[in-house]
């Protein structure tokens, strides 16, 4: 039998190095969201621009449709 666990939706602490992970995958995220278009911007692009692998940028947001979500809704709040 395999079983999946999905990831847990919570943000990691302010100032941990987890956060600061995220923080450069949302500026990365940002980025590639401008310069290349929402359908042009891959995980791989955002990944890489943010210095993490894909892997790193699925445990923070499950899909592009969430990292999109977060990059907007942090922007709204700025």
């Amino acid at each position: 039998m395999h079983t999946t666990v999905a990831p847990v939706d919570r943000k990691p602490v302010a100032g941990s190095s987890a956060d600061r992970t995220r923080q450069r995958i949302l500026d990365a995220a940002l980025h590639t969201f401008s310069k290349d278009g929402i359908r042009g911007a891959t995980t791989r692009k955002i990944a890489q621009k943010a210095r993490v692998n894909e892997v790193t940028l699925f445990r923070h947001f499950r899909s592009k449709e969430q990292l999109l979500g977060a990059v907007l809704k942090r922007g709204m709040c700025s």
